[in-house]
């Protein structure tokens, strides 16, 4: 009898550890999965900003020039980038907010504008809070906080935003997406609280400065 108890703590021992080192490597692949995938965005982000600066400036391309990286198939649609470097997110924003979209960065809500510098406009930019992307989409965005900055890139100038506000919302509330006279807005849309995402939390944000490509 002693001999079999023994034999069963020694399988449920070894299972234990199993499942130790089971949780431990999936937690490491999560991680490393999580690094590529910004490392990639911050490189088609770098290469989204030379290529716009040759088209702003419109001088040829040096072919004497080493080759830049080529943009991964995933963002070559994107219209910008938003930054916000309170949470250390850097993502490809996409005309529309479909699931392909979604899954790639973050999308521009239809009905508003893509981001500008023109006033009497308000940009909605919706996100995921995890899934995909894990901790590089909207997760955390309900810690920002009055006067946090939010860059967005642009094919043609750099958008500085600051941050005026936070709301939570009904998920069939879509009256909050006023513009308002001679003011630039972008508001952040994500689902609220994570993970119930049974209403949905706005960031309100004004444009602050206009940046040239750097």
């Amino acid at each position: 009898m002693k001999k079999f108890a023994g034999m069963i703590y020694t399988i449920c021992l070894w299972v234990g550890i199993l499942l130790v080192i089971g949780s431990l490597a999936y937690i490491g692949y999560t991680f490393a999965r999580v690094h590529e995938r910004k490392h990639a965005i911050e490189e088609s982000r770098e290469q989204f900003v030379k290529t716009a600066k040759v088209s702003v400036e419109s001088h040829p391309v040096d072919e004497t020039e080493p080759q830049e990286v080529q943009q991964p198939k995933e963002y070559e649609n994107a219209i910008g980038y938003i930054e916000i470097a309170k949470l250390d997110i850097v993502l490809p924003i996409f005309e529309g907010t479909g699931s392909q979209e979604l899954r790639d960065g973050v999308g521009v809500v239809e009905g508003t504008s893509i981001p500008t510098e023109q006033k009497n406009t308000v940009s909605v930019i919706a996100g995921h809070r995890g899934g995909y992307n894990g901790a590089q989409t909207f997760l955390h965005i309900d810690q920002l906080e009055k006067g946090d900055e939010i860059k967005v890139t642009t094919k043609e100038k750099e958008l500085i935003y600051h941050v005026t506000g936070q709301e939570v919302i009904e998920s069939t509330d879509w009256t909050k997406f006023t513009k308002e006279k001679d003011e630039t807005k972008l508001i952040l849309l994500s689902c609220h609280p994570y993970p119930k995402n049974t209403d949905r939390i706005l960031i309100y944000s004004k444009l602050a400065e206009v940046r040239e490509l750097q």
